[in-house]
């Protein structure tokens, strides 16, 4: 954990403790290793945990569309999937031949037809007793039948109705008692039936029983203390001595036609979820596609006659299954972007229960026959991966978050520079290039590397942790001193790739100096202007930062509208920009608003600017130029200017300053450099500065420069060429009365008389109006 203790410590607690609700959260900006360290030291963690149980699921005798789980010390459920499998491929061996033997067919013809000799006995004794009554019995397709004798023959319909009604009626008498003869009849034949038929059994019981026990007994034996292994064994072998002759019909079949459809064979069988045979410690899962499928597994189906079917074999594990007991890893935002996926884990969570369901059940308006597989107990820990915006949001979003994830682990982005982080660099380095195959670097390359690393802190006593980045500078300089021949990587392969990289996303930088260049964008680099100064912003695209100058100008007249920022007029400015401007009405009633109310029209804008601007940092360059406009004073344009301003003068620090500053480099080398031009910086940036070599020889030699102030006055002085006045409480005025802000206050004096005169202009007007009414 390079210099990330703070993450280190929230990971530390969240993985050892076992209260449930402390699972993690990893936030940090890409790049800073919050993926890969996290993985390796969840590893490390996992490395000296139990190794969880196997998990199997079962066939449930009692209700075949709810599988049991199982769970089985490690190994145990090969073991069992393993014994079964034998149990299973014994009885296809052995009981076709049990029932294919001639002993079996012998006993089987005895059974058969001494159920047959009782079968007819009971006939005969039935024939004789209705016999006895008049009457003789008729096997029909309606079943058995009693018919009366009527003179020696079976009565028909046609003479019965000849007879008297006394006759008829004794008839009907005598056929009620007859039809109790047969109901007797027929209930000893179900009781001969189910006599010999559990004869029958008893004795196919007697001949399996001798190579079916003895293997299952071995299994109880293996697993006797597992009660509910025990207790499904106990299950199946019911199950298959009540089910021999199907078994045996089932068997036959697949010899005969293949194994195309489902048999009572199915149900013998152990579906091994998940094995942990060969782990070492506890599990830890990454899923990088976290779908609801592969998080929480699925029920397959197979095509059958035109219809799909499925069984307890069909259900997959998910990520969890694979996880539990140990840790899964998770990208946040990929785990977003899939419908149920993050309700069914919050949900599970919560309960600490994973059911497997059907994804597509829960939008289908008719309820589909499927498996409701026995619910797993979860015992896992899951550690989330994200930008710190996506925490923030289900934090503030989502009530069950906070119940849930817990743990913040915070990645910074980077880290203080000193000896111990300087080593911590060197030897993920060293790491990189031994574990890759690298070639290693220089003392001389691994400084390049260092100064590159606080060009990405933006810090010169700061290093960036994002490692991923530095890694991949590590992988293309190997490139090239491959290409080069060269043994190691030294500072000239450094400076080489990094340049290689800009120059490969540099294509719109350049664009934007060409356009200068020909002057389409229009920037002077030279000379002095009145209401026109050369601002600096940061365009930023594919992870790409360049500089870029922009022309900013400003009009004065006379009104009450204030400071109007035509980009905020037309909403192509941020909130941040638009509160930097009202500082500046802020701070200029603060300075002019001492003896009289500020009465002004002035409007400010950048020029030829077509997209969006956000940020305070030209708040300072739009303060100058707006007392440009107002002293009449014009301001070199041979300084750009960047910072930000408080209500009370201060001149503070702004993002981005390498790239602002070697922006308008490039453009004041492309125009000519005249040892004039240069960046005035706020004075608090200049730990900030990590600048390109060119630019430090410039500046070196002359031939550009870098300014650093602290408050407004020290900036007028620099880009006005004179000082900016000093206000004197007892004469009430600004001193001297040529410094710029003796000539603003003046000005403002003059727009305040104009406007007293036009509003008295406008009051006589509306009163000759009112007279001629």
């Amino acid at each position: 954990m390079i210099q990330q203790n703070r993450a280190f410590s929230a990971l530390q607690i969240g993985c050892e403790t076992p209260i449930p609700g402390f699972h993690i959260f990893v936030v940090g900006p890409p790049g800073t290793g919050r993926r890969t360290l996290t993985q390796r030291y969840v590893s490390q963690i996992a490395r000296l945990r139990r190794v969880p149980p196997d998990i199997c699921y079962v066939y449930n005798f009692e209700n075949a569309d709810e599988p049991l789980v199982l769970l089985l010390p490690p190994g145990k459920g090969n073991e069992l999937h393993e014994a079964i499998s034998s149990f299973r491929k014994l009885l296809v061996e052995q009981l076709p031949k049990v029932f294919e033997s001639a002993d079996y067919e012998e006993t089987r013809s005895r059974i058969q037809q001494e159920l047959k000799k009782e079968q007819d006995e009971a006939w005969e004794k039935l024939q004789s007793r209705a016999k006895a009554l008049g009457f003789v019995i008729l096997a029909t397709p309606k079943g058995l039948q009693p018919v009366p004798i009527w003179q020696g023959k079976p009565l028909t319909p046609e003479i019965a109705a000849t007879l008297p009604d006394e006759t008829r009626e004794h008839l009907r008498k005598q056929e009620s008692i007859v039809v109790d003869f047969i109901q007797e009849f027929l209930k000893i034949q179900r009781d001969l039936q189910k006599k010999y038929s559990e004869k029958l059994k008893e004795y196919e019981t007697q001949l399996v029983q001798h190579f079916i026990q003895p293997i299952l007994e071995e299994v109880k034996q293996t697993f006797r203390e597992h009660i509910k292994v025990i207790e499904w064994i106990e299950t199946l072998q019911r199950d298959v001595m009540d089910n021999l002759r199907s078994i045996f019909e089932s068997i036959r079949h697949i010899q005969e036609h293949g194994p195309k459809h489902p048999t009572i064979l199915d149900r013998y069988d152990v579906n091994l979820m998940v094995s942990h045979r060969n782990t070492k410690g506890c599990p830890v899962v990454y899923e990088p596609n976290p779908t609801f499928y592969n998080l929480f597994g699925r029920i397959d189906r197979k095509p059958y006659e035109g219809t799909f079917i499925t069984d307890y074999m069909h259900i997959k594990p998910g990520a969890l299954h694979k996880a539990n007991g140990g840790f899964l890893i998770i990208e946040a935002l990929e785990l977003l972007r899939y419908p149920l996926a993050w309700e069914t884990l919050k949900r599970s969570l919560l309960r600490r229960e994973l059911f497997i369901e059907d994804y597509g059940q829960q939008f289908s308006p008719i309820p589909v026959a499927t498996l409701r597989p026995q619910p797993l107990p979860l015992d896992l820990k899951v550690i989330l991966i994200g930008p710190p915006w996506v925490y923030e949001i289900l934090f503030h979003v989502d009530e069950d978050f906070q119940k849930i994830f817990k743990i913040r682990a915070e990645f910074q982005a980077t880290m203080p520079r000193n000896q111990e982080t300087a080593g911590d660099v060197l030897r993920f380095i060293a790491r990189v290039c031994f574990e890759e195959n690298l070639k290693h670097l220089t003392r001389d390359g691994v400084e390049e590397i260092l100064l590159y690393s606080h060009r990405l802190a933006g810090d010169k006593d700061e290093l960036s942790a994002a490692f991923g980045i530095i890694a991949e500078i590590i992988r293309e300089a190997h490139y090239w001193a491959l290409k080069w021949e060269k043994q190691y990587v030294d500072r000239e392969v450094i400076q080489h790739t990094i340049q290689q990289r800009r120059f490969r996303h540099s294509y719109l930088e350049e664009r934007v100096q060409k356009a200068i260049e020909r002057d389409v964008l229009f920037i002077d680099v030279d000379g002095k202007k009145c209401g026109q100064i050369n601002g600096l912003a940061v365009y930023q695209y594919g992870g790409f930062a360049f500089g870029k100058p922009s022309r900013i100008t400003a009009s004065i007249g006379a009104g009450q509208d204030g400071i109007i920022h035509i980009e905020r007029q037309v909403k192509l400015s941020g909130p941040i920009h638009d509160k930097g401007v009202l500082i500046l009405s802020g701070y200029l009633r603060s300075l002019f608003a001492r003896d009289k109310p500020l009465s002004l029209s002035a409007s400010i804008t950048f020029e030829q600017a077509y997209e969006g601007i956000e940020g305070d940092s030209a708040s300072l360059a739009e303060l100058l130029v707006l007392l440009s406009a107002l002293s009449g004073v014009p301001l070199l344009q041979s300084i750009a200017v960047t910072g930000s301003v408080n209500q009370h003068g201060v001149v503070q620090p702004v993002g981005g300053i390498n790239h602002k500053i070697e922006g308008f480099f490039k453009t004041c080398k492309m125009k000519g450099l005249t040892g004039r031009q240069g960046v005035l910086i706020p004075k608090a940036n200049i730990r900030h500065l990590c600048l390109d070599d060119e630019v430090i020889e410039a500046v070196r030699k002359g031939e550009f420069h870098i300014w650093a102030v602290e408050t407004v006055p020290e900036a007028i002085s620099l880009l006005f060429e004179i000082t900016a006045g000093s206000w004197n409480e007892k004469e009430k005025k600004w001193e001297p009365e040529s410094s710029v802000f003796a000539l603003v206050n003046k000005r403002f004096v003059e727009l305040a008389k104009a406007r007293k005169f036009l509003d008295a202009k406008e009051r006589s007007q509306d009163k000759g109006n009112e007279n001629k009414d």
